[in-house]
């Protein structure tokens, strides 16, 4: 067992911050988090702990996990009460102002290269193909580059969320 918890402790602040970056909730991100490091302990106890790499193995059954969460509360809400909700949220126009407030000093938050691209595929509708001959990069290296601007505008989205406590507040 002093397997595991030397697991626990070195990956389950950055599993957190994993399943908090694909959108888990507090409650549901430690659920999941749970969940794995109990399949982790009945996997040794079993006699079959994972051969290459235990982090990885957790992280995977955390994942699938909050998926699963997901999918099952997806069931439950039936159709209308959903359209119910998002039609409450689509008509309260102050929050879509703030996130929208929030959303592009996310982007004005990225390298100025970053900002480009994204502009030039999200909002101009270059194609990735298009706009990997045009740079001259490998289309793969562009999907993996607007990957990871995605990735860190969002990532900005959340700390900018975080930093102001209530939605009323001005940008900080």
């Amino acid at each position: 067992m002093e397997f595991v918890a030397r697991v626990f402790a070195e990956s389950a602040p950055r599993l957190l911050a994993f399943l908090w970056r694909l959108g888990a909730n507090s409650d549901e991100a430690e659920e999941a988090l749970s969940y794995a490091f109990e399949t982790l302990v009945r996997a040794v106890r079993a006699g079959r702990p994972p051969h290459t790499n235990p982090e990885s193995f957790v992280f995977t059954v955390a994942k699938r996990r909050l998926y699963a969460q997901w999918a099952q509360r997806a069931r439950e809400v039936g159709l209308d009460e959903q359209a119910l909700v998002l039609a409450a949220r689509t008509e309260d126009s102050a929050v879509a102002e703030r996130e929208c407030q929030l959303a592009a000093a996310a982007f004005l938050a990225l390298h100025p290269q970053a900002r480009a691209v994204l502009w030039r595929v999200l909002c101009e509708g270059v194609s990735q193909q298009a706009l990997a001959a045009e740079m001259g990069i490998s289309a793969s290296t562009l999907r993996k580059r607007v990957s990871r601007y995605r990735q860190q505008m969002r990532e900005q989205f959340h700390r900018l969320c975080a930093q102001s406590e209530t939605w009323g507040e001005g940008l900080a």
